[in-house]
């Protein structure tokens, strides 16, 4: 019985960790667009738009992970590939011309929208998401 709890308890602290998939945001808050996505959330979203085989992506990629773990529950943090139907989305919404893409969301509203320049740097991405997302942890 000890070793299931732990077990479980392991598994659910993995999962705290973990990034949020787009498609189960959709899911949770019954929605099919972002437009009504954004609205829905009930705290602050960050979203990374990026593409198979971006170099830059994939240099975000680790600071965009290490950020979401460290604010657990405070925010949301989900990615989806550009070619998705939540990117084609994302770029009728916003004009995405580059990639990554950022896109941070707080009490509804687009607080910062922007190809991502930061890259491999963790410092700067978190304090672009403070910055917007209105959390600091």
């Amino acid at each position: 019985m000890i070793r299931k709890m732990l077990i479980l308890a392991l598994c659910v602290a993995s999962v705290r960790a973990e990034l949020v998939s787009i498609e189960s945001l959709f899911s949770r808050f019954k929605v099919t667009t972002l437009r009504e996505l954004f609205v829905a959330i009930d705290r602050p979203l960050v979203l990374d738009v990026y593409g198979d085989g971006c170099h830059y992506c994939n240099a975000l990629s680790r600071p965009f992970d290490t950020v979401a773990r460290s604010a657990e529950d405070a925010i949301y943090f989900a990615k989806f590939n550009h070619t998705t139907t939540a990117g084609n989305q994302a770029k009728s919404m916003f004009g995405i011309s580059r990639i990554p893409y950022i896109i941070i969301v707080r009490n509804g509203v687009v607080s910062y929208n922007g190809v991502c320049t930061s890259g491999s740097n963790e410092t700067a991405f978190k304090k672009l998401v403070v910055q917007h997302a209105g959390v600091s942890f």
